[in-house]
């Protein structure tokens, strides 16, 4: 099957709800990062939030009509996934309505068993290779946006990573996923063993690889600190300490925060592919940041490995300060580092008398 096969059985005669709700589930993505002031809205007939009022009710019955037909399939989890994107940016991520709309994109990932999609040697030939990439990226999001809210919000993870096979999608641009059968095997042979691109490209599902590699480490993270403490403990955390220390030296240095320098950002990433490598390098922070946290609580650990990390997580936060953004408003997003990652942080570190102060002058 092509993907103009493919896009045949959801368009013109075949359209479907599924892709219908699509389009305004990425409409509404597009609107929040418009500004209330655009040309685009200064019509005097509408404002941004009378649209994304319409927008929102449009999906909802979008939705509703896949649920009356009771079929499930990647293009309905799709639209979950750019729903629960967008209600998260509408209502905010402690919000009912995303938690919720996390919760049935959850349960549909499960009933169509792209949970369980196969590793890249046991692939289904029944599936063409862009499907099975679209369907690992999709997974890979919502993997994602599910380990973030379980962080931020004390919430158990709906998507429980030991039922999961937790393969990557490819680091492929998506003009090679829509290729002839030939140049995709011949652009696979070119990833290296780890999977990862060596022509320091930045795809889309660069970004998308990076970002479930650090939810499965925050996966384990929120499964070890949810649990009763006793000796075996100890040795996992640093266990998983270790490898996420392994598994980020062995990114890109093009995705990696830290090997970059001030110039080199704003030269040679997008700003929306800068936010997301500022948040990558953040998670990756946070993550250590939460484990060292939990092993000076319960085993009265050393804590200068937390404090310094705890720097580190401060001092990115204060340089993002510089990359507001001036062609896209996204000032939303790099709020949500500075005020949500920055005051967890400090609330932390400043259990201990006169701790932040060292962290920050070290």
């Amino acid at each position: 099957m092509t993907v103009d096969d493919y896009v045949s059985l959801f368009i013109d005669a075949n359209l479907r709800w599924e892709a219908v709700g699509n389009i305004f589930a990425v409409a509404g993505r597009s609107l929040m990062a418009t500004l209330v002031n655009d040309a685009l809205l200064d019509d005097g007939l509408t404002t941004r939030e009378s649209l994304l009022s319409q927008i929102s009710e449009a999906i909802n019955l979008c939705l509703s009509l896949c649920n009356h037909v009771s079929c499930s399939n990647e293009l309905l989890v799709s639209l979950q996934v750019n729903d629960v994107m967008l209600k998260t940016l509408q209502f905010g991520d402690s919000s009912y309505q995303a938690w919720r709309r996390l919760a049935d994109l959850s349960a549909t990932l499960y009933y169509t068993g792209i949970h369980q999609q196969p590793s890249l040697e046991r692939e289904s030939e029944s599936d063409p290779a862009f499907l099975t990439q679209w369907k690992r990226g999709c997974f890979a999001a919502a993997f994602y946006v599910d380990k973030c809210l379980a962080t931020f919000f004390g919430r158990p993870p709906l998507l429980n990573y030991r039922h999961c096979n937790l393969t990557l999608p490819l680091d492929l641009s998506d003009d090679v996923l829509v290729a002839d059968a030939a140049s995709f095997a011949e652009s696979v042979g070119d990833l290296n063993a780890d999977g990862w691109n060596n022509r320091g490209q930045v795809h889309r599902s660069s970004l998308a690889r990076i970002r479930m590699l650090l939810a499965i480490f925050r996966a384990q993270v929120l499964e070890i600190t949810a649990a009763r403490y006793d000796d075996s403990v100890s040795p996992r955390a640093y266990q998983v300490l270790e490898e996420a220390r392994v598994t980020w030296e062995r990114c890109p240095d093009i995705l990696r925060y830290d090997r970059y320098d001030h110039d080199a950002c704003v030269e040679h990433a997008s700003h929306a592919d800068m936010f997301t490598i500022v948040s990558a390098y953040l998670d990756y922070l946070h993550s250590r940041f939460l484990l060292l946290q939990y092993l000076g609580r319960q085993a009265d650990e050393n804590n200068w490995a937390l404090l310094g990390t705890a720097r580190q997580i401060v001092a990115t936060i204060v340089k993002t300060i510089t990359y507001r953004m001036s062609l896209i408003d996204m000032s939303r997003d790099y709020s949500w580092i500075r005020y949500a990652i920055s005051t967890g942080i400090m609330s932390s570190t400043s259990r201990a008398p006169g701790a932040v102060d060292r962290a920050l002058t070290n």
